[in-house]
């Protein structure tokens, strides 16, 4: 592992000169690799590539971080200067012992891929350590140092290094003391698709979300990111994300990128079918404890008129001189139905 940054492996390169030459490490340059699978690929080619060159960290698509010259030390991946450089460059000092280098890996030969969530959150995380370690400005590059690519150094060779990057998002980050942000991302059109924040995606609904609950706006730039400040997914809430989430039309479809959510989304459903299904339930319920009701009083007087029955065709048999079968067989039959009726 590496000795100047825990999370990095330690790959190291034989490419580098020992020291700065007394030069201050004032300026971060950004690279891409246009080509390459792994940081640990792309850190073991540094041990052995001819024309020999390095960098002092490599960040992988994965988020893997390789550390191959050692931060005391100056790697050669910098190159020299060529014209339309920018103008805070001296010729007369070499630019590798005034810089820290890092490789992103991009499979593509044009450097044209965007970083990943992982690579993103891994590089913003190393560049927010070499500036607190070395007084470095987190700011766009200047005179007085700060973060740049490749293309500053060497606009005619490297116009295309780093190739893109979420500036802005860095900014932000560093800006917020290395609080997560929310990059809302957006297609050819504009479109809103989904945002993410570090190695975590999110849906079209928490990004309409974060764009409506007032969150910090960071840039006007596109894709827009917004500074998460306390409000960051690490910090908030179970409730305040339930609240954030519910208080919105499309209630928990806002964490449709999130398998996570996802799940709690059907859980969510589910309780929310059986409540309406109890609901129902309820209200069938009622009606029947109505209906029971009517049908107890009906009963009770048709339990009245019985009784009544009873005693009129007892008076006719007392009236008899002689047994009425007829009598009889009514008087069983009102028997039967008080038996039926349970009264």
């Amino acid at each position: 592992m590496s000795a100047d940054y825990a999370p990095a492996l330690w790959i190291p390169t034989t490419h580098f000169w020992s020291g700065s030459g007394g030069q201050q490490r004032k300026w971060i340059i950004l690279h891409g690799t246009a080509g390459g699978s792994s940081a640990q690929a792309i850190a073991s080619y540094f041990q052995s590539n001819n024309p020999p060159t390095s960098v002092h960290y490599v960040i992988g698509q994965d988020g893997v971080v390789a550390q191959c010259v050692g931060e005391a030390n100056s790697a050669w991946g910098n190159g020299v200067l060529s014209a339309g450089h920018d103008s805070w460059w001296s010729d007369a000092i070499n630019p590798n012992l005034q810089t820290f280098s890092i490789e992103h890996v991009k499979p593509s030969i044009d450097n044209s891929d965007q970083l990943t969530a992982a690579q993103q959150a891994a590089s913003f995380a190393l560049i927010k350590h070499l500036c607190d370690t070395y007084n470095i400005p987190r700011r766009q590059a200047d005179a007085n140092g700060g973060i740049t690519g490749h293309f500053s150094i060497d606009p005619v060779n490297r116009s295309r290094c780093p190739g893109p990057y979420p500036w802005a998002a860095l900014w932000a980050y560093l800006g917020s003391g290395g609080t997560p942000v929310i990059t809302i991302d957006h297609d050819a059109s504009g479109n809103i698709t989904g945002a993410h924040d570090g190695d975590r995606h999110l849906g079209v609904g928490f990004a309409q979300l974060v764009q409506a609950n007032g969150w910090e706006s960071a840039t006007i730039d596109t894709p827009e990111t917004y500074v998460a400040g306390d409000k960051s997914l690490a910090t908030l809430s179970g409730t305040e994300i339930q609240t954030l989430v519910w208080t919105q039309a499309d209630g928990p479809k806002a964490y449709g990128g999130n398998p996570l959510r996802n799940v709690a989304d059907a859980v969510v459903a589910a309780i929310q079918a059986a409540e309406a299904k109890s609901s129902g339930l309820q209200g069938q319920l009622a009606t029947a404890s109505s209906d029971l009701a009517a049908a107890k009083a009906q009963i009770g007087q048709l339990s009245a008129q019985i009784e009544q029955l009873q005693q009129q065709i007892q008076q006719l048999q007392g009236q008899q001189q002689a047994p009425d079968p007829a009598a009889t067989s009514a008087l069983e039959l009102v028997k039967q139905l008080k038996a039926t009726l349970g009264i």
